[in-house]
């Protein structure tokens, strides 16, 4: 390869020593959570120019909709944008009260393999008890929030975070440094699915 030869890798957060990659030139990690206002813009513009050639849907009021149930994730908006385009989700609709009932079946199968990536050899109890707290709460928890919840060892419940770090959202409430699972519609598949039965 010669001089001004790039590569861009997109991929969800992870722990550096798990990444999984080998790099030995210079390289530079941009984070895109920190561009809150930057992602919605660039969702609000890929939602407008996906359905221009469907008049009845390129209403604002729709593709800013649409861009506050996405969360401004792009697997979620394509999965979506391409099932309302062809027409084979009947709930268009997509308020944050009117989610589809169903999940278009890319966008399940993303969900799948999450799981599958998850459960890697199976899940422990304490693996299991995470995964409900996690499930049923709609924010962020604390570490000790959920060591309290389910009566474990604060390093043990942490350990559990660390390896599912891909598809939790990270941040901090109060003081205190708080997961969550990375989307909703994620959250509610895992619960809709029996998953965790």
């Amino acid at each position: 390869m010669g001089d001004r030869t790039y590569f861009i890798l997109a991929r969800r957060p992870f722990l550096r020593e798990k990444s999984g990659l080998l790099i030995e030139t210079p390289s530079q990690t941009l984070d895109l959570r920190d561009y809150p206002a930057q992602n919605r813009e660039d969702a609000l513009n890929y939602i407008q120019q996906y359905l221009s050639t469907a008049p009845d849907l390129t209403q604002p009021e729709f593709g800013q909709q649409l861009a506050t149930v996405s969360e401004n994730n792009f697997m979620y908006l394509s999965q979506m944008l391409r099932a309302i385009a062809e027409n084979s989700h009947p709930d268009a609709n997509l308020g944050e009260s009117s989610l589809p009932s169903e999940l278009p079946p890319g966008l399940a199968a993303y969900y799948q393999n999450h799981w599958l990536r998850m459960t890697g050899d199976g899940l422990s109890a304490i693996d299991l008890s995470v995964l409900n707290v996690l499930v049923q709460s709609t924010t962020g928890l604390s570490v000790s929030a959920i060591s309290n919840i389910i009566d474990r060892d604060e390093y043990d419940v942490e350990k559990v975070l660390d390896n599912w770090i891909e598809f939790l959202n990270k941040q901090e409430i109060g003081g205190e440094i708080c997961y969550s699972l990375y989307h909703n519609s994620f959250r509610e598949w895992l619960g809709k699915h029996s998953i965790l039965e």
